[in-house]
C-alpha cells in the first residue's frame, strides 16, 4: 500500500510540475531526440497533433539501427476539468504494450523546445526482472518541417503514418504478396496499381506487370496485406463448400465468377475483399477482426497457407497469429516469430506460403527474401536476393 501510495504521489509530483504554465499542446507537436547521444533507453519521439487529439511515435536503441516501437494514442492533460485542452494542456501520456512489457511514457514540456519524458516499464508474466523507471530529456528538432502523417484515432492503439515517397528504394513499393496453390507462382502487387507473376527471386517471370483494380474507395495504399488461395492444392481440387468457407464468399457470388486462383486483400480501415489477381472487387469489402490491442496498421505481413487455409498475419511488434480471412487470431492467439539477423519487422514487404513445402517466404525492403516457418522467417533458407521488375 505504501509503495502505490509513494507512486503516485510521484505522478502527481510529475504533473503539478508539468502544469503550472499554460501552453497549447501544439507546442508538443514535432520530432524530438534524445539530448543524450549515448543512451540505450528511446531515442527519438515524434508526436503529431490534431486538436486534442495526440499520435505519439517512438524510437528505441536498436543495433544496427533504432527500433521502431510504432505508434499509438496519447491523452493530453491540463491543470483542471475546467481547462481547455487545446490551448492549455502541456502534458501527456502513452502507453506501448508488448506481449511482455508494457511502457507508460510521462511527456511534459521543461521549457521552450525541451522537454521531459518519465518512462515507467512493468514486465508481465513470470518474468523476474524488476519493473523500472527512467527520466530523460529531448530537444525538438528545428531543421525541416515533419513530413505530412495520416492519423487515425480511436480509443485503443493507433498507428501514424508517413505520406512519404518510397519509391526509388528497392521494394518498398511492394503492397503484397502471394503464392499460388496451384502452379506455386508467386504473385507480388505495387503501389503503381501493376501486379506481377514469377518466383521468388524473379517477381516477374512468368508474367510482366498488369493492372488490377480494388473495390470502390481502395488504393493500394490502403493494402496491409495479401494472400492466395487455390481451387487445387498438391493437384488435388478443393471442394466448393471448403473454398468458400475459407474465404467467406455465398454460394452466388461463388457461381457469379469462377476463377483459378482466389486473391484476398485486407486493409487499413478493417476490411478485405476477395477477386483474381487483377479484380479484387469479386466479394466484399467486409469487416474483419484483430486480436485485442491491435489494429489494421500494425500489420506488416499477411499469408494464406494452402493446406489448411488458416489466413496468418505478422506485426509490427514482432509477433504473429493464425486464423481465418475474417478473424486473424481464431486457429491461435499472437506469439512471437525471429526475424533474420539485421531484419527488422518494419522491412517485411510480403509475405508467401508455398504449397509444396508449407515455407513461410519473406521479402524484405532491402532487397532480399528468406524461407523458413511463421515464426522463425529463415529457418530454411537465409537471406538471398530478388529481383524486381523494371520501373
Amino acid at each position: 500500500m505504501k509503495k502505490n501510495t509513494g507512486f503516485i504521489i510521484f505522478l502527481v509530483l510529475i504533473f503539478s510540475s508539468a502544469l503550472v504554465s499554460f501552453a497549447s499542446i501544439r507546442q508538443l507537436e514535432g520530432e524530438w531526440k534524445n539530448s543524450d547521444v549515448n543512451t540505450r533507453e528511446i531515442t527519438k519521439i515524434r508526436i503529431r497533433v490534431r486538436g486534442v487529439k495526440v499520435g505519439v511515435r517512438v524510437w528505441g536503441k536498436c543495433h544496427p539501427k533504432d527500433c521502431d516501437w510504432g505508434s499509438v494514442q496519447g491523452y493530453p492533460y491540463a491543470s483542471s476539468i475546467r481547462d481547455d485542452l487545446e490551448s492549455q494542456a502541456n502534458a501527456l501520456t502513452a502507453v506501448f504494450n508488448t506481449t511482455s512489457t508494457q511502457t507508460m511514457l510521462f511527456i511534459k514540456v521543461s521549457k521552450r523546445n525541451r522537454m521531459t519524458v518519465n518512462k515507467f516499464s512493468r514486465f508481465k508474466g513470470n518474468d523476474q526482472r524488476s519493473n523500472y523507471y527512467s527520466t530523460d530529456y529531448f530537444t525538438k528538432t528545428l531543421s525541416t518541417k515533419p513530413p505530412e502523417l495520416k492519423i487515425d484515432f480511436d480509443d485503443t492503439q493507433t498507428t501514424v503514418l508517413d505520406k512519404e515517397n518510397r519509391w526509388g528504394k528497392k521494394g518498398l513499393y511492394i503492397v503484397g504478396m502471394g503464392v499460388a496453390g496451384d502452379t506455386g507462382h508467386t504473385f507480388a502487387w505495387y503501389r503503381d496499381g501493376t501486379v506481377s507473376s514469377g518466383v521468388s527471386d524473379r517477381l516477374d517471370r512468368h508474367r510482366k506487370r498488369y493492372r488490377y483494380i480494388l473495390p470502390r474507395g481502395k488504393t493500394p495504399d490502403d493494402i496491409v496485406g495479401m494472400g492466395t488461395i487455390s481451387t487445387r492444392y498438391r493437384n488435388k481440387k478443393i471442394s466448393t463448400v471448403l473454398l468458400r468457407k475459407l474465404v467467406q464468399i455465398t454460394a452466388f457470388q461463388f457461381k457469379k465468377k469462377k476463377i483459378k486462383v482466389y486473391n484476398v486483400a485486407w486493409y487499413r480501415d478493417g476490411t478485405y475483399s476477395v477477386g483474381d489477381s487483377n479484380n479484387l472487387t469479386l466479394y466484399g469489402p467486409k469487416k474483419y477482426s484483430l486480436p485485442l490491442g491491435k489494429s489494421p496498421r500494425d500489420i506488416v505481413g499477411m499469408a494464406i497457407a494452402k493446406n489448411t487455409g488458416h489466413a496468418f498475419a505478422w506485426y509490427r511488434d514482432g509477433t504473429v497469429t493464425s486464423g481465418s480471412c475474417m478473424d486473424l487470431d481464431k486457429h491461435r492467439l499472437p506469439y512471437r516469430y525471429v526475424l533474420p539477423r539485421g531484419i527488422n519487422t518494419d522491412d517485411i514487404v510480403g509475405m508467401g506460403i508455398t504449397p509444396d513445402t508449407g515455407h513461410t517466404l519473406a521479402w524484405y525492403k532491402n532487397g532480399m527474401v528468406s524461407s523458413g516457418v511463421s515464426n522463425h522467417l529463415d529457418r530454411y533458407r537465409k537471406l538471398y536476393r530478388y529481383r524486381l521488375p523494371k520501373r
